[in-house]
């Protein structure tokens, strides 16, 4: 349902109730700000639209009520009437984050996780896998579950704390439910990251910039109800992330140094050229 709303005394919109929620949660509108949605007879409130009734119920409101201008009255229903030129006070503690700090949180804790299971697999010496290499997309399918515990739990992962991130429900529950968590866990995944593949990891994450530069929401949050916000009180730490990524870059090598000789010769079987080239690329370091 498309909504549409008052700012600096210009109607603002059409935006989908998903990405009105998040505006409120982000402090860019107020549940006082004048809005109206088809089936309204009038301009009233964000907080008092039927469209809006299941989260609204989770704010907690002032109490004194703003009056409906005069020019939103004897409206037809079902129409949409003259915008009032009444407009309310924003805050902004919390922001959306930009699309870089996201990808970095992101980035750093898949470094985090690759770190952690090639080190599992050095410690307890698992044979050669080929698809328990981070090049194929099973080998990611567990740090799904992983995210969604995390954000369920905490409400964050450690590359978005390091990055003053944090997620939260669109439906005032705090910290996502966890089937809310795993959703969106899942959908970032496959809708942002395109499940690790080449191709589809690169038109997904253009697709996702695209979203983010618009100021909608994401389509895992969308799917899962959910907003990452960033807190204006909280400093990011952009070099510590890249730091960790390049720390768990270099553990990664030398966690599958015992898996060097069968990775060389699945290689030669399948790229016999670039087998020869890295095996003398390797000596000459």
């Amino acid at each position: 349902m498309d909504i549409y709303w008052i700012e600096q005394k210009e109607k603002k919109g059409p935006a989908t109730v998903p990405d009105v929620i998040a505006r409120i949660q982000m402090g860019e509108l107020s549940p006082d700000t004048m809005a109206w949605h088809k089936g309204c007879e009038n301009w009233q409130p964000l907080k008092s639209l039927p469209a809006l009734a299941d989260f609204m119920t989770q704010f907690t409101l002032p109490k004194k009520e703003p009056t409906v201008p005069e020019s939103a009255e004897n409206k037809e229903p079902a129409t949409e009437p003259s915008s009032p030129d009444k407009e309310e006070p924003k805050t902004n503690s919390h922001f959306a984050p930009g699309i870089a700090s996201r990808l970095l949180a992101r980035f750093t804790d898949y470094a985090l996780y690759a770190s952690l299971v090639t080190g599992i697999i050095y410690l307890f010496k698992i044979p050669f896998n080929e698809f328990l290499l981070f090049s194929q997309p099973v080998f990611w399918l567990p740090s799904i579950i992983l995210e969604a515990i995390l954000l369920h739990q905490f409400g964050t992962t450690p590359g978005k704390r390091l990055m003053g991130i944090s997620v939260t429900s669109l439906m005032g529950e705090g910290a996502p439910a966890l089937h809310r968590s795993f959703s969106r866990s899942l959908g970032a995944f496959i809708m942002g990251m395109g499940c690790f593949i080449p191709l589809l990891s690169i038109i997904t994450m253009a697709i996702a910039a695209r979203m983010s530069l618009k100021g909608t929401l994401t389509l895992w949050d969308n799917r899962a109800r959910t907003i990452a916000l960033a807190s204006s009180q909280k400093r990011p730490a952009p070099f510590l992330c890249l730091f960790i990524i390049f720390l768990s870059f270099h553990l990664v090598g030398f966690f599958l140094t015992p898996w060097i000789p069968d990775m060389m010769q699945q290689i030669s079987i399948q790229a016999p050229e670039f087998a020869e080239w890295l095996q003398s690329q390797m000596q000459i370091q």
